[in-house]
Formats: C-alpha cells, structure tokens, sequence
C-alpha cells in the first residue's frame, strides 16, 4: 500500500509539472500579467494625471509619488512588450537563437527597460519611506524636500549605471526558465550570478529591510499621534 500512494504521488507529481509547462497553462499566466500590466500602467497614468491637472496636489511628496508612477509605467509596459513579442517562441526550439538573444535589439531594449524601471521602482519605494520617516519621525519637512533632489539622482541615476553595466557586459538575453515569454538579466550568460544579484535580487531585500526599519517607529509614531489627538477630543468633550 505504501508503495502505491507512491507511485501514485510521483506519477500526480509528473502530471502537475506537465500541466505547468503545458501552452495553455503558459497562456494563461500571460494573459493573468497581461492584466496585471495593464491595471498598474492605468493606476499610475491616474496619479501622473492628477498631479498635472491640480496644482494643489503638486507638492514634495506628491513628486515622489509621481516619480514611483512613472517607473511602475515603464516596468508594465516593458513586461506587455515582452509579452506581445514573446521571444519565447523564437528561441525555444533553437539553441542558436537563444544564445544569440543577447545581440538582439528587440530583446535586449526590452530587458534594458524591464531592469531599469524595476530597480527605480524599487528605489523610489524606499525614498517614499524615507520621505515619511523624514517628516513624520524626525518632524523635519524641510530636510525631506532637500532630500527630493537625491531621490532624483540616487533612484534614477544607480538604476542607469547598472543597465550600462549589464548591456556593456551583454548580460540581457533569454531564457526559458526565467520568464513566461520576456528577456531579461539572462541566466546562461558568464557571472550569471552577479548579474542576478544586482539586477533584480539585491534590491528585494534592501527595500524590504529598509522598509521594515523604517515602517515600525513610523506606525509607532503614528499611533501615539492618534492616541494624543483623541484624548484631547475627549477633554474638550
């Protein structure tokens, strides 16, 4: 008996693996990003259209709103380009071709944009903390709109000297089991690793820890804000 729930197990285990790898399954996690895409390009275009349209709403941190917006743009509209070219299709079934997707233009100006706007996004998040802690911790709203003007130069400057370098070094390329049909930072190529790491990983867990060190005292803050406000609502009461 033991045997056989493992047998069956392998064998509903093989099954799964195929179904993922399937063209419908493929399809559908497309158009599921396609979606998704789609929805954040529309949410950002909303905030930038805000921003323009009233100017009351023009202010330090609306800026760094804008400026998260905008990469948020460029990264979903970089994934739809992948995903309307779908280089997958070309390079799949030839070996040649998938070590050439490195010299394409088509695959590497589309991976070049996916990187950038992913690391600004990233940056951008960090600097919209950063913004917060400024005003809300420290009590220093100048200091956080001084800070606007390196937000600018660290956000979108470190993202373009890391695509350099990768273009440079030809790093952007294909690969299967990287994407569901875009290039990217590929994984085939010579120092996969650090090309990786400072394409896409790093910056996981530097927003994540920055976020997480930062969020806690302004939520603390935050809440004694509250605190304080509703007990002298209840005084005046």
């Amino acid at each position: 008996i033991g045997r056989r729930r493992h047998t069956m197990a392998v064998n509903f285990s093989c099954r799964a693996l195929q179904e993922i790898g399937s063209p419908s399954f493929v399809q559908a996690v497309q158009v599921c990003v396609g979606i998704t895409c789609v929805l954040s390009a529309l949410g950002a275009a909303l905030i930038i259209f805000s921003f323009a349209a009233f100017k009351e709403l023009r202010t330090a941190a609306r800026q760094v709103l804008l400026n998260l917006s905008v990469a948020d743009i460029i990264v979903a509209g970089s994934h739809l380009t992948g995903l309307f070219l779908n280089y997958e299709r070309y390079v799949r079934a030839d070996q040649q071709a998938l070590e050439a997707s490195s010299r394409d233009p088509r695959c590497v100006s589309q991976a070049a944009f996916t990187v950038f706007g992913t690391i600004a996004s990233f940056l951008w998040t960090m600097a919209i903390a950063v913004y917060m802690f400024c005003v809300i911790v420290f009590k220093k709203s100048k200091l956080a709109r001084r800070l606007v003007v390196v937000f600018y130069l660290v956000c979108w400057g470190l993202p373009a000297v890391i695509v350099l370098y990768l273009a440079l070094e030809w790093k952007f390329g294909f690969h299967p089991s990287a994407t569901i049909g875009w290039c990217y930072v590929q994984k085939s190529s010579t120092g996969q690793i650090l090309a990786q790491v400072i394409g896409y990983d790093l910056w996981i867990y530097v927003t994540v820890l920055v976020l997480m060190t930062l969020c806690v005292p302004l939520f603390c803050c935050l809440h004694k804000a509250q605190a304080a406000s509703r007990s002298q609502l209840e005084v005046h009461v």
